[in-house]
């Protein structure tokens, strides 16, 4: 009977399970592994604490025992405890793992650890996550406003785009794409008072972005809010950071964009940036187009 499943720790599989002498052996086609048994583990560490009750290896082995056998609290002080000693990784992990959960399921009565969290979760995934979980809390227990800023702090991570949100075990999309939709639906909803003060938010976004050189901020911000001022400075200052070299299919995206939507320096500028992109990409006839539309003009 399987009674759990669990990755290991290298992410390598196991092989072939070997059970001789009370011990346990993993036999794969480059490597033999053994395995101690618990009672010898927690011998180990009663053995280790003995002697110095700050051990942190030893607290923490023995913190993430208790967390396996569901005892939280305990595992939780244990691996806390760990960490005040010295820095592992590991043990920071299962702390950041442990108290993210508990947040998410009871945001409420969990919201006292989430300067621990901002202090521990050092990984972007890990910071996503947690930001993510405190705009979802905020957002149920009607905070609006700070929800919202919450969700724009999101757009700020490049990574965003290369992790996923799961409806179910077939359905999915890319968390950037689900961020905007919770920031299009959190403004649709709210009263006009409010949607002004969430305007705010989303200039000073834009400005912070265009300062920091952000292109994918800024590119998500004019996606999301296209309606508004706000929306169209992003575009604008995109259309402006983006390198042709670096991103030849999303600049020229953007200067026929500005080409069709922008004033009329705007437009020549996206012209003269599509006549220098096209000759660089050996398009002749486009260039050619290109040149007798500015001829004519003039003319």
């Amino acid at each position: 009977e399987l009674l759990a499943r669990a990755p290991t720790r290298s992410g390598r599989e196991l092989g072939n399970l070997v059970s001789a002498g009370g011990q346990l052996f993993t036999q794969a086609t480059t490597e033999l592994r053994g395995f101690r048994s618990r009672g010898e583990v927690e011998r180990q560490i009663a053995a280790d604490l003995s002697r110095d009750s700050h051990n942190p290896a030893a607290l923490a082995a023995r913190g993430e025992l208790a967390l396996h056998d569901g005892r939280i609290n305990e595992g939780l002080h244990d691996l806390q405890a760990a960490l005040e000693v010295a820095a592992d990784p590991r043990s920071q992990t299962l702390v950041v793992e442990t108290l993210l959960e508990r947040l998410r399921v009871d945001f409420a009565a969990h919201q006292q650890v989430i300067p621990e969290l901002e202090r521990l979760a050092s990984e972007p995934a890990q910071q996503i996550r947690l930001i993510r979980t405190i705009a979802e809390g905020l957002q149920n227990s009607g905070d609006n406003r700070e929800a919202f800023r919450r969700y724009l702090q999101l757009l700020t991570f490049d990574d965003l785009s290369q992790l996923r949100h799961s409806f179910s075990d077939t359905w999915s999309v890319r968390l950037d794409r689900w961020v905007q939709g919770q920031l299009s639906r959190l403004y649709e909803t709210v009263s006009a008072e409010e949607q002004a003060a969430l305007e705010e938010d989303v200039t000073e976004a834009v400005q912070t972005a265009i300062d920091s050189g952000q292109l994918p901020m800024l590119l998500r911000l004019a996606s999301t809010f296209r309606q508004q001022d706000a929306g169209r400075t992003a575009e604008q200052a995109a259309t402006g950071l983006v390198d042709p070299d670096e991103h030849p299919l999303l600049a020229e995206q953007l200067f026929l964009k500005q080409r069709a939507d922008g004033t009329p320096s705007q437009q020549l500028a996206a012209t003269t940036r599509l006549i220098r992109l096209y000759t660089d990409a050996e398009r002749g006839m486009l260039v050619r187009d290109l040149l007798d539309e500015l001829t004519s003009v003039r003319t």
